[in-house]
C-alpha cells in the first residue's frame, strides 16, 4: 500500500527492506514468473503512491526485459469508511492527481512495452480520483474523520507506533481528525 516506514506502518510486521530484497531475489532467481503488487488505495496510501509507483518503474526496469514480470492493481478500500480515501481533504486529491501526470510521462510505448505504465493502470488511478472528488455529508465525513483519530491513536499506544513520525506530511489531517473527535465527544457528553 505504499513503501519504506509508512508501509510498515499500514501493513504491521511487514520489514519492507527485507520484502524487496526478496522480491528481487525472486525476479532474479526464477525467470519464468511474475510478481504482482495490490496497493489498496486508502487514506494512508496517497501520499506514499509516488514511491510505489517509482519502486514499480524500477522492478520492471530491472526485471521485465523480455515479458511483464511486476504487475500492480490499485483496488479502493471501501470499509472501514473512516480509512477511505474520501475523508482526506481535497489537497489530497492534488497529490494523486499528480501521480497520475507522473504515470502519463512514462505511457507504456513500443519502446517502453514492459517498463512503462499501461493505459489501463493509470485509468483505475483516474477511477480513484473520482471517488475521492464525491463528497461526503458533513456529519458523516465530521464521524468518519473522528473514527480515523480514535483508531490510530490507539493502534500508536497498543503496538508502539508513531502516526506523527511515520507521515509527518499528513499532519493537518491528523488535526482534522482530532478535532472532528473532539466535536463528537461534546455533541455525546451530557450537559
Amino acid at each position: 500500500d505504499s513503501v519504506g516506514a509508512q508501509a510498515e506502518y499500514i501493513r504491521h510486521g511487514l520489514n519492507f527492506e527485507t520484502f524487496l530484497k526478496n522480491v528481487n531475489r525472486y525476479l532474479d532467481e526464477v525467470d519464468a514468473n511474475s510478481v504482482s503488487f495490490i496497493n489498496t488505495v486508502n487514506c494512508l496510501s496517497i501520499t506514499g503512491l509516488p514511491g510505489f509507483i517509482d519502486m514499480v518503474r524500477d522492478l520492471r526496469a530491472k526485471h521485465s526485459q523480455t515479458f511483464q514480470r511486476v504487475w500492480f492493481d490499485t483496488p479502493i478500500l471501501h470499509y472501514p469508511p473512516w480509512q477511505s480515501i474520501r475523508v482526506l481533504p481535497e489537497r489530497y486529491q492534488d497529490l494523486l492527481a499528480e501521480s497520475i501526470r507522473y504515470m502519463s510521462k512514462y505511457p507504456e510505448t513500443r519502446e517502453t512495452r514492459l517498463r512503462g505504465f499501461k493505459d489501463f493502470e493509470i485509468a483505475k488511478l483516474e477511477r480513484v480520483l473520482a471517488l475521492m472528488k464525491q463528497p461526503l455529508a458533513p456529519k458523516e465525513l465530521e464521524r468518519q474523520r473522528a473514527d480515523f483519530f480514535y483508531f490510530f491513536r490507539e493502534h500508536d499506544r497498543r503496538r508502539g507506533t508513531d502516526f506523527h513520525r511515520t507521515f509527518p506530511e499528513m499532519a493537518d489531517f491528523w488535526e482534522l481528525c482530532q478535532r472532528a473527535a473532539k466535536n463528537h465527544e461534546m455533541m455525546e457528553s451530557p450537559s
